[in-house]
């Protein structure tokens, strides 16, 4: 089973949701050869709640995940953290819920959870918890200490930041973790340009996690990964110049 651990739904956080662009997002992600994403949307997305009241109208959910044309979509957030740094969550769509519910509607950095609060929230309800792009100069979660770190169960290695890859590997050794891909794509020509080669077929994120924690996976990049990006670059780009308000 091949997944995307790192998925967006919409172009910009500053976009509506669109069901026909997630639509073709998700076709593109089984021609791309994926089996399952992480739908990992910001809290911070406008209009969060919208985002599934649509996709509840659109596809069934059950087992954790939504079906959207032989494609499993499994329920995350990204989530900004107090300290500096970004965490992916993956679990339940109430449980994602309940906790988005626990931030206000138009959400400021002062309402950013702090790291230990995060984990708190996370591990209390068997959730998968993701250090994103650690090496992101906007967004440097590497500074947290190896203590706060190793309470996550992954390491991403990030479709842009590819080239950081030795760091991610550095970091992920040091504090014991394993590393995965995630895409972090905004448009669907970036879908595709790495995966996790999954040895097992799994239906659930505790079996994902089971999965990766066995290291019963590969890590798959593709050779055009740097078209991919420019691509998906120009057209976010042009996209956000003419809808973002």
């Amino acid at each position: 089973m091949n997944i995307d651990f790192h998925c967006h739904g919409k172009p910009s956080k500053k976009l509506s949701f669109s069901l026909p662009y997630f639509s073709r997002y998700i076709r593109m992600a089984k021609r791309n050869g994926l089996d399952a994403i992480a739908f990992t949307e910001h809290f911070n997305t406008m209009d969060f709640y919208d985002i599934y009241h649509k996709l509840d109208n659109a596809f069934p959910y059950a087992d954790g995940y939504y079906d959207a044309y032989d494609v499993k979509v499994f329920c995350g957030m990204e989530i900004n953290v107090k300290e500096g740094g970004h965490v992916l969550i993956i679990g339940y769509k109430k449980d994602i819920l309940d906790i988005r519910a626990l931030f206000p509607e138009e959400i400021s950095k002062k309402d950013y959870p702090a790291f230990e609060h995060l984990m708190e929230l996370a591990d209390s309800r068997g959730m998968i918890k993701i250090g994103a792009h650690p090496f992101r100069n906007s967004n440097i979660l590497c500074r947290h200490d190896e203590y706060a770190l190793k309470q996550l169960d992954f390491i991403e290695l990030n479709g842009k930041n590819i080239d950081q890859k030795d760091d991610v590997y550095d970091l992920a050794r040091k504090i014991n973790l394993p590393v995965i891909a995630g895409s972090d794509s905004h448009h669907w020509f970036q879908l595709g340009c790495m995966k996790n080669r999954l040895r097992d077929e799994c239906d659930s994120f505790q079996e994902l996690k089971d999965c990766i924690k066995s290291n019963r996976y590969d890590i798959d990049v593709s050779p055009h990964i740097n078209l991919k990006l420019a691509m998906a670059f120009m057209c976010k780009k042009l996209i956000k110049s003419v809808y973002e308000k």
